[in-house]
């Protein structure tokens, strides 16, 4: 079977569930997307690999530790737009997937300050779109073809990627404790699963 995004069953699924796992949902989609943001510094040599690492483990933080402000979330969440490549960057193939990269984290963000789900929704969104453009590039695939969303949804990165959203959804709908423990499990999977093999 064929996973497909659907954002309607995540957002009914998230809607359930207690403010710090929608968090936790959105900053592991954040966090396997962090290596591509790691990648388009190191060749462009720009950007703020420290500043973004630093976000990511903060807000990590606050799924267990709830302390941060919301002057603090508003600060954070200014840190995080700062990252955005320029426009006067060069495009390059890594381009668009470090803009779902930092994307994602400011979804993972604005988790915070709303009861809504959708902005955990939008996260998991950037993680999957940012696998799409790159399976689309590598292939090759002319997408005004009939059957190019089948091939790209069919893709093995693209079900790699929608697994292990559902994985953590799953894992995130179960989990009856949010410790230290819990946040640095799914932390340290999320970062040994990027989702795009450079």
């Amino acid at each position: 079977m064929i996973l497909q995004f659907d954002e309607r069953e995540i957002q009914q699924r998230l809607g359930s569930l207690d403010l710090s796992l929608r968090l936790a949902f959105a900053l592991a989609c954040a966090e396997r997307l962090h290596p591509t943001y790691v990648r388009y510094c190191s060749v462009t040599g720009s950007g703020d690999v420290p500043g973004m690492r630093d976000l990511l483990d903060r807000l990590w933080r606050e799924v267990s530790e709830k302390e941060m402000s919301d002057s603090e979330q508003k600060q954070v969440l200014q840190e995080c737009m700062s990252l955005f490549p320029g426009e006067q960057e060069p495009t390059r193939p890594e381009s668009g997937p470090t803009e779902d990269a930092v994307g994602a984290l400011a979804y993972a963000i604005r988790c915070l300050g709303t009861s809504d789900p959708q902005e955990a929704v939008w996260a998991a969104r950037r993680g999957y779109e940012a696998v799409d453009g790159f399976v689309v590039a590598r292939n090759r695939i002319n997408i005004s073809e009939p059957d190019s969303e089948h091939l790209i949804l069919s893709d093995a990165l693209i079900q790699r990627e929608l697994s292990r959203q559902a994985r953590d959804l799953a894992e995130i709908e179960g989990t009856k404790k949010i410790d230290a423990g819990w946040v640095d499990s799914l932390r340290r999977r999320a970062q040994s699963e990027p989702s795009i093999d450079w």
